[in-house]
C-alpha cells in the first residue's frame, strides 16, 4: 500500500513528479466542533505551497487546487474519528497510541461520503481532510493513507489522503505538512537520518524547515 520508498534516482510514487497534479482541500467540521467562519486561510498554504513545488521541481509540476471555503461537516461527533497514532522511531521501533472508536475504513468512507455531497472526487490523486484549528486532542492525528482503495456507496477511490488534525494544526503551517505526506506520495522515502532532523521537509513536518 505504501510506496515512497527509493533511495536513489528516479524516485517512483503512486503520484507523478511532473505535470499537473489533483489535489483537494476538504475542510470538515464536527456538530461538537464546528469550524465556525469559512476557512478562508488555506489559500494561503496554498500559495506557499505552490512557491515551493515551483521552485525545487524547478517549474516542471504544479498542483492543481480543488477547494471550496465552506465547511463539510462529517456525520458522527469528533470522537468517533480520533484514530490510534504508530510512531516510527530514527531506529525502526514502533509504538501504538489510543484505541480506535470504530474501523479506520468506516472513519475514512464516512469522511468521504461526506464529502462527495460537494467535491467531485473522481480525478483526485491526493485529498486532504482540514479539522477545525482549534480540534486539539479531540482528533490529535486522525487518519491517512497512500495508493489506497476506498469504497463509499457509490463510488470507488484509488488515492492517497491525509488528515490536517490537532497535531498538523500545533506545527503552525499546514502546507509544510502536506507537501511531507505527498512527496512520500511522489517517492521519496523521507524520515532520515533520524525523525527529528529538523530543516528537512521529508525529515519532520513539524521543523523550523517551515
Amino acid at each position: 500500500v505504501y510506496t515512497g520508498g527509493d533511495l536513489g534516482y528516479p524516485a517512483y510514487g503512486e503520484m507523478p513528479a511532473t505535470g499537473p497534479v489533483n489535489i483537494a482541500i476538504i475542510p470538515v467540521d464536527f456538530s461538537d466542533n464546528p469550524g465556525g467562519a469559512a476557512p478562508s486561510f488555506l489559500r494561503n498554504e496554498m500559495k506557499t505551497a505552490d512557491r515551493w513545488i515551483k521552485q525545487y521541481s524547478h517549474g516542471k509540476m504544479r498542483y492543481v487546487w480543488d477547494f471550496k471555503p465552506k465547511w463539510v461537516r462529517a456525520p458522527k461527533s469528533s470522537k468517533f474519528y480520533n484514530m490510534s497514532k504508530t510512531y516510527i522511531a530514527p531506529d525502526g521501533y514502533c509504538t501504538t497510541i489510543g484505541k480506535d472508536p470504530q474501523t479506520r475504513e468506516e472513519a475514512i468512507a464516512q469522511i468521504f461520503e461526506a464529502a462527495e455531497k460537494t467535491y467531485d472526487l473522481s480525478k483526485a490523486e491526493f485529498v486532504y481532510f482540514i479539522f477545525p484549528k482549534n480540534i486539539g486532542k479531540k482528533i490529535e492525528s486522525g487518519f491517512d493513507g497512500r495508493n489506497e482503495m476506498v469504497k463509499t456507496s457509490t463510488a470507488t477511490y484509488q488515492l492517497g489522503f491525509a488528515t490536517s488534525a490537532g497535531y498538523a494544526h500545533s506545527f503552525g503551517r499546514l502546507w509544510h505538512q502536506w507537501l511531507h505526506e505527498t512527496m512520500h506520495s511522489h517517492g521519496l522515502i523521507g524520515h532520515a537520518p533520524g525523525n527529528d532532523y529538523p530543516y528537512n521537509i521529508m525529515a519532520v513536518d513539524a521543523g523550523p524547515g517551515q
